[in-house]
């Protein structure tokens, strides 16, 4: 097997071949050109054909021309078959891998010194990169970042400035103009920038940074208006908070809504006196004096309310006002019991009652049937076995109730219920 070569996937090229002669220790340089039926070739493992052109002699080796349709696909195979009697040089293959397209066995373009990052198959990523640019967690990024320079910055007389602390790692030496002018001189890309303003060129579609620039200035212009709607909540606070000596706090007429009235102390000595579970009260108040047990609570006896509510709805259009009291309705009461029980209701309901067993699940019914068929002690062997006794129902003497096994030792009789 020679190879693997690797070309780029639908474009059409040539395969350099060594043939051997049939010892294998040499080359094969009068190879009869057999034609097309010499070689045979497989893309991706499918079915195998002749290619369009046959392969040439180029000397101490050959060469095989593939044509772009050829070339489609991730892995070639060419096999290299001698077709004449006697054999006059040993088979061979060659192995292709392409690359430089999604359908490639290699997707990037290993024949360019750039990596295209719009191109398939990255463009997906690409776009999903520039979206999530001016997303409301990344203004938040930017807020937690922003953050970080309340206590590194100071107002001044002459305007904001840092504080020594933010300064401490600051250089302590200045650069003056002639220092800066060497600097900037000896940049080594100052002919480009010179000349382009830095308008270099970037590997995308667009080609240049100033097309690039006209993506990102989207999304920072998003981000400038998401910031533009957080600045017109938080100017409305601008007139409501005034400084104190004491620390900020809200102004008179941001509170003229508040509510005004106030209880006093006996008031509300009163209510809580009565208040029915005062003690438990006590006991518990010291767990219920933060923010967040307050909303819990909150929560739980409006949720608890609710379910009260929804079951005394339904006693709405069931209780009437009467002379003597409230009382149900006839259409409430219209499914209550409104006759006595007779004997044969009573024996059907005795039948059936349950629980006077430790499982819990025999009726009535069936402990009677095992006492009578018991007491009448009707019995007989069990067909085909010496050792299983059968008793019969105490009133048709058919019907098996339950069936003893007899044993020598413990437990001496086990007992089965069959009905």
């Amino acid at each position: 097997m020679q190879g693997a070569f690797l070309r780029k996937y639908g474009v059409a090229t040539t395969i350099p071949v060594t043939l051997y002669a049939l010892n294998g220790s040499v080359f094969k340089t009068d190879a009869v050109e057999g034609g097309a039926v010499d070689v045979f070739i497989t893309k991706d493992e499918g079915n195998e054909a002749n290619p369009a052109a046959s392969f040439a002699d180029e000397g101490h080796g050959y060469s095989q021309a593939l044509s772009a349709t050829e070339m489609e696909a991730a892995r070639i195979v060419l096999y290299f078959e001698d077709q004449t009697s006697p054999q006059a040089w040993l088979d061979t293959s060659v192995v292709i891998e392409t690359y430089g397209h999604a359908s490639a066995q290699h997707a990037f373009n290993l024949g360019s010194t750039e990596v295209d990052l719009v191109d398939a198959p990255n463009s997906t990523a690409i776009t999903a990169i520039q979206s999530g640019l001016a997303t409301e967690n990344n203004v938040d990024v930017v807020k937690e970042q922003t953050d970080k320079l309340d206590s590194m910055i100071t107002e001044d007389s002459g305007g904001n400035q840092f504080t020594v602390e933010a300064l401490q790692n600051a250089p302590t030496a200045e650069m003056d103009a002639a220092e800066l002018h060497t600097a900037l001189d000896s940049y080594t890309n100052k002919a480009g920038y010179k000349a382009t303003g830095f308008n270099v060129v970037v590997p995308d579609v667009a080609g240049t940074a100033a097309a690039l620039h006209s993506v990102t200035n989207g999304k920072v212009d998003a981000v400038q208006a998401d910031a533009t709607l957080i600045k017109a909540e938080t100017d409305l606070l601008d007139g409501m908070i005034d400084e104190d000596s004491g620390g900020n706090q809200f102004t008179v007429e941001a509170l003229q809504n508040a509510p005004t009235a106030e209880m006093d102390a006996a008031e509300l000595a009163i209510g809580l006196d009565a208040y029915t579970n005062k003690a438990n009260w006590k006991a518990n108040v010291s767990g219920l004096a933060t923010e967040s047990n307050a909303t819990a609570n909150k929560e739980e006896i409006i949720a608890e309310a609710d379910e009260i509510k929804t079951q005394t709805d339904k006693l709405d259009n069931m209780i009437t006002e009467d002379s003597g009291g409230n009382i149900f309705t006839e259409e409430a009461l219209q499914n209550a019991p409104t006759a006595e029980m007779d004997a044969a209701e009573l024996a059907t309901a005795m039948k059936a009652i349950t629980g006077l067993t430790e499982g819990g699940t025999w009726t009535w019914q069936k402990i009677s049937k095992i006492v009578s068929a018991w007491i009448a002690g009707n019995w007989r062997d069990k067909s085909g076995s010496t050792t299983i006794k059968e008793l019969l129902d105490a009133e048709d003497g058919a019907t098996v109730i339950l069936e003893m096994t007899l044993s020598t030792s413990t437990p001496y009789r086990q007992i089965t219920v069959k009905i």
